[in-house]
């Protein structure tokens, strides 16, 4: 990408002081010398690809206008910078030149440490020539490397290169009987050693389109989870691994770098400023209705506290030109110079060991590398939720004041502590979002040296603890032995020994397990055998209907849901019936998923059992929602159901929010003749309760909103002359609501049919244009979801957006650099076109226009050619005020 630059001198001062401000022609920028030696710059400094044309001045506060050097530190001095609660201790067990760069690491069956090693990352500051590269003219490429400890004490002496080629931005490794999965986005990776050199000799895709290239704060975090499933929080798939094969199942999209689960297999993650959110049930729920958008059990946020509390002053951080104000995530600083809150969450963490006393087990921890510390969270559970808080006030539980100090991945140790991975470097913001002020005070302080090279494994264990000091052998063992693994205190050796059990098909171990699933001492390990057998096509229903009886709710839920496998099936009634003893169950998670299991299934009978969970057990918030995404197809039969037995039901919240719920999934449809039924069962002639036609009118009001239309298709959505019945109703409630109801979409009708513009089939072209695109979507829909509606605080819809239906050469501009300012969404959308061909942008804006009910035409290759070649050498991403301009300079008028 090139880039001119203004050629000027630097200034040098005193030691201890900061210049002051220059100014180039585009924006005011301050420029620390580098040392006390005059010298002059050979290339000049320019604006960076960060800075917000809308922040044209990125002037230091008062706390970050002195620095000194920050030199790196040897591993032993870098130690003495930490801080951690009393009868803590944190230990080196590898350092460079063992380990460079790294990123992610697991253990292996033998205890073996496999590390993502990243060197290539922030590679466009060399390729460019930036000051930030320090000189440096190329990078190695990135690794996967195994490291042994040949005393087997938890500190690594070997290091085994096992592969050094093909990768770019590996970010995330799993291993897998077959060889290791390597999340290197767009591409995910299984890479073997089949000759047994001890080194990988084939590495093949398995997905060409897992995540978006080049963007590293998206996809990449494996995990195998208690599902047996492969998970992803920052891909819209989750994947079912099975020898080498992979068989893709949607997800919604909804966190960035990290995963890690709790005992129950519940999902937690980050994103960059907001610390810790959580999947409360399975996500493959999430998408089974699409007629259901309610979602209140997923992507939760746990975590409403940001704060941070570094143990020194963090001035260089990217946007920490911002005064920080609490709730706000301005990346900006207290006047003191230290990070106010989250800007660089990653890797939420649940600790899962026995070393750390009891009442630790279980916290979830998250990494701040931009703060140079770790916070550590109590998870509070009642009633189905989760709420995270800060285990302490005013300070967390590691800091350290050693910049370069960057925790970028939390591991649960094989021995019951946990393994700290540590990127070491002065440069930790990706070279596209770093800004200008970032630029000054990282060169300021020395930090872009080293430019790669260094990284460091760090232990943290509990004095007087417990260590695990059985070195692993699990690929040795008998499927009885790995069975009773799934009763171990230090959750490694259960995770571990499940996935070794699947992978293996270790019918041998089926008797075990099923007397660990019914007589384990601890829920953990009776869930975990739960699943393996599930794993194994080993479950029975006598097995799971004793399993209903368990006196933990979360052994319950976990029968419930593994009831699954026969729903959907001939023979489904004898699993529904053998759901029935937890309808009224005590415990609401179990009530919820049962709710959401009992969707899996077809007959009647689940559909009865599904009303009688609404009246015992849907005064839980998420019941409701949890059944009508189990009744894609179904709702208004439901719908006919409960009004039916309206007396029976009654006006609880409970029935409002179902009845509410239905009537616009059935709208969503954009039937006709479902609309008219729904429409004549609220009519006078249906003789229900205004409580129950009120709540159904509710439900009509994402009529008045574009996506929701949208999302419908053309010449489907319900009119306002539909509502007429209701409108000359004999109750005076139903009247009013249907009049308000009828008029606000007769206005809007009215608007639309002016504005509307005539839409012409797609030729076969445009079609296999569109087709090619759908599939390169799925790298767009990591943040904009499948379904085109965006994600909160993350990406916009694209249903609504006015962009996507402008003039497609300002849509390929801001495919090409990105774009700042969109109200309600704090971050910038990435350049995500710049590593695009031309036929991938015309293929994938050719099917954003003309899906979810959008009609706006097809974009040639020729536009695409065109966009590309007048957006020249540009770099700075657009501004709404920017695209309005360039719109009216390419279509002389605004639309």
């Amino acid at each position: 990408m090139a880039c001119s630059f203004l050629c000027r001198p630097w200034y040098v001062q005193q030691a201890g002081e900061l210049p002051n401000t220059m100014v180039n022609p585009k924006r005011k920028s301050w420029i620390p010398a580098i040392s006390a030696l005059a010298f002059l710059l050979p290339c000049a400094l320019h604006a960076q690809l960060g800075d917000l044309l809308s922040e044209p001045v990125e002037e230091p506060l008062p706390a970050a206008r002195s620095y000194a050097k920050e030199p790196p530190l040897a591993p032993e001095a870098e130690q003495g910078t930490f801080q951690l609660p009393h009868g803590f201790r944190i230990d080196l067990v590898a350092a460079e030149p063992l380990v460079h760069d790294p990123v992610a690491a697991a253990y292996d069956l033998d205890g073996n440490l496999w590390v993502v090693e990243m060197p290539q990352y922030n590679a466009g500051m060399v390729s460019e020539h930036s000051p930030m590269a320090s000189g440096t003219t190329s990078l190695p490429p990135s690794k996967i490397v195994k490291l042994e400890s040949s005393r087997h004490d938890g500190h690594f002496d070997r290091r085994t290169v096992w592969l050094d080629h093909g990768l770019v931005y590996p970010r995330g490794v799993l291993l897998v009987h077959e060889g290791i999965l390597i999340a290197d986005p767009p591409r995910l990776f299984l890479a073997r050693d089949t000759r047994g050199t001890g080194t990988c000799d084939d590495l093949q895709v398995v997905a060409d389109n897992y995540g978006i290239p080049g963007g590293v704060q998206e996809s990449g975090s494996l995990l195998w989870g208690r599902d047996n499933l492969v998970h992803d929080v920052a891909f819209a798939f989750d994947y079912r691994y099975t020898h080498g094969k992979m068989e893709r199942l949607p997800v919604l999209s909804r966190g960035q770098f990290g995963i890690s689960q709790d005992d129950f297999g519940r999902f937690f993650f980050s994103l960059n400023s907001d610390q810790l959110r959580c999947d409360l049930y399975a996500p493959a729920y999430n998408l089974r209705n699409p007629h259901v958008t309610e979602l209140p059990w997923a992507n939760v946020q746990i975590a409403k506290d940001q704060e941070v509390w570094p143990s020194h002053m963090t001035p260089a951080v990217n946007r920490g030109y911002h005064k920080g104000v609490l709730g706000m995530s301005t990346g900006g600083l207290r006047d003191d110079g230290t990070l106010l809150e989250f800007t660089a969450a990653c890797s939420g963490f649940v600790y899962r060991g026995t070393n750390f006393p009891s009442h630790y087990y279980g916290n979830a921890f998250v990494p701040e590398p931009s703060a140079n510390l770790i916070k550590r969270n109590l998870l509070l559970e009642a009633e189905g939720q989760i709420e995270a808080v800060n285990a302490y006030q005013g300070r967390e539980f590691l800091t350290s004041t050693d910049t370069r100090f960057r925790p970028v991945a939390l591991v649960n140790d094989p021995d019951g502590s946990m393994l700290v991975v540590d990127m070491y470097r002065g440069i930790l913001e990706d070279y596209h979002w770093i800004t200008s002020y970032l630029r000054d005070q990282t060169l300021a302080r020395g930090l872009e040296n080293p430019f790669f090279g260094q990284g460091r494994l760090w232990k943290i264990t509990y004095d007087g603890g417990p260590l695990e000091k059985t070195q692993p052998a699990l690929d040795r063992m008998s499927g009885a032995e790995l069975a009773a693994l799934l009763a171990h205190p230090d959750s490694w050796w259960r995770d571990t020994a499940q996935q070794e059990l699947v992978e293996r098909g270790g019918g041998d171990a089926v008797p075990a397990l099923e007397t660990m699933a019914l007589h384990g001492k601890t829920a953990p390990a009776r869930v975990a055998a739960l699943w393996t057998l599930d794993g194994l096509t080993a479950s029975t229903l006598p097995l799971l209907q004793e399993a209903l009886g368990d006196e933990s709710p979360k052994v319950r839920s976990a029968a419930v849901r593994l009831h699954e496998r026969w729903l959907g099936h001939p023979d489904e009634d004898q699993a529904v019936s053998q759901l029935a003893a937890v309808v009224n169950d005590p415990a609401p998670e179990v009530v919820v998923q049962l709710a959401l299991s009992l969707g899996q299934a077809k007959g009647e009978s689940a559909l009865e059992m599904m009303g009688r969970v609404l009246l015992l057990g849907g005064d839980h918030p998420f019941v409701a929602s949890a059944i009508a995404t189990g009744l894609r197809g179904r709702e208004l039969a439901f719908f006919e159901r409960m009004a039916g037995k309206t007396e029976e039901f009654g006006p609880t919240p409970e029935s409002r929010a179902m009845v509410r719920i239905l009537a616009t999934a059935i709208l969503c449809q954009g039937d006709p003749k479902m609309n008219q039924e729904l429409v004549a069962h609220l009519g006078d002639a249906g003789m229900l309760p205004d409580w129950f036609r009120l709540a159904a009118l509710s439900g009509f009001e994402p009529l008045l909103q574009p996506p929701f239309r949208r999302s419908i298709g053309s010449g489907q959505v319900m009119e306002s002359s539909e509502l007429d019945p209701l409108v000359s109703s004999t109750s005076g409630d139903v009247r009013t609501g249907a009049t308000s109801m009828s008029e606000r979409l007769s206005r809007l009708e009215a608007e639309l049919r002016a504005k509307a513009v005539p839409s012409r089939p797609m030729t076969a072209d445009e079609l296999k244009l569109y087709d090619e695109g759908k599939v390169t979507f799925q790298i767009c829909a990591a943040c904009h979801q499948t379904n085109g509606g965006g994600l909160a605080n993350v990406a916009p819809s694209l249903v609504d957006s006015y962009w996507v239906g402008a003039n497609p050469e300002v849509l390929v501009r801001i495919l090409l650099n990105g774009k700042e300012g969109t109200p309600g969404f704090p971050g910038s959308m990435p350049a995500i076109g710049a590593g695009f061909s031309d036929e991938q942008i015309a293929g994938v804006l050719t099917y954003v226009r003309n899906s979810w009910g959008l009609h706006a035409g097809a974009v040639s290759l020729a536009t695409v050619a065109k966009s590309r070649k007048d957006n020249g050498h540009r770099v700075a991403d657009w501004t709404e005020e920017l695209l309005r301009s360039l719109e009216m300079g390419l279509s002389g008028r605004v639309r």
